[in-house]
């Protein structure tokens, strides 16, 4: 884990990258109110580096947004997932 307090010229890099690919996460669900999935893509890393990065970065530099972040994941999980009985199935049933 990059620590984001450190700016020596060693670690600077790893923490300005770290800083901005936070940044993208956060305006992406801030603007779209998007899934994970959605985020993911957008901005351009895996699904499990954006859980890594809302739960360790964001939950500790940027707490306004991390509950916004974390009331809108809820609202994705209550209300827009689609349970199993509900999946498409195949259409061409014979």
């Amino acid at each position: 884990m990059v620590d984001l307090d450190d700016y020596s010229e060693e670690g600077l890099s790893a923490n300005l990258a770290v800083r901005d690919e936070c940044k993208q996460i956060i305006d992406y669900f801030l603007d779209y109110r998007g899934s994970i999935r959605q985020c993911a893509d957008w901005v351009g890393m895996p699904k499990s580096r954006v859980h890594r990065y809302i739960h360790t970065y964001i939950c500790y530099y940027w707490d306004e947004e991390y509950v916004r972040i974390k009331n809108i994941l809820s609202y994705n999980r209550r209300y827009r997932f689609k349970p199993r009985a509900q999946w498409e199935r195949g259409r061409h049933r014979g």
